[in-house]
């Protein structure tokens, strides 16, 4: 069974994609690989189509160590933060960048979409790391 997960994590991203070619595109020729590591503990998942911002990641713990990683896959800028203690944001992330921050103390991580327009996507791949 654990060695059909990227097998079937490929095959959601490809359909949870076909109706974004832009962004299947964009994330296969950046061979970007957003497959859980061993100290992944959120996602990965696909934002697609944002409008204003979302809540990516939860702790149901307390908040601990953690790195996050947000590859913009859309047409229009977005950013993404830790908030903890002292909130950390990636700033102004375009499109086909990829940013990673890491925090202490991390209560949730939300993605914002900067602005929207026509015939413009807001569309994000991330995920979120344990931070040792």
């Amino acid at each position: 069974m654990r060695n059909l997960y990227p097998v079937v994590l490929a095959a959601a991203l490809m359909l949870t994609l076909s109706g974004t070619p832009a962004s299947a595109q964009f994330a296969f020729e950046k061979n970007l690989d957003f497959r859980p590591g061993g100290q992944t503990i959120g996602g990965p998942g696909i934002l697609l189509g944002l409008e204003g911002n979302k809540a990516v990641w939860v702790s149901v713990a307390g908040g601990g160590p953690v790195c996050a990683t947000v590859a913009n896959v859309g047409s229009v800028e977005l950013q993404f933060t830790l908030f903890s203690s002292s909130s950390i944001s990636s700033g102004p992330l375009g499109p086909g960048r990829t940013h990673t921050a890491c925090a202490a103390s991390v209560g949730f991580i939300l993605v914002e979409c900067l602005s929207t327009g026509r015939n413009q996507t807001c569309d994000a791949l991330w995920r979120v790391d344990a931070h040792p």
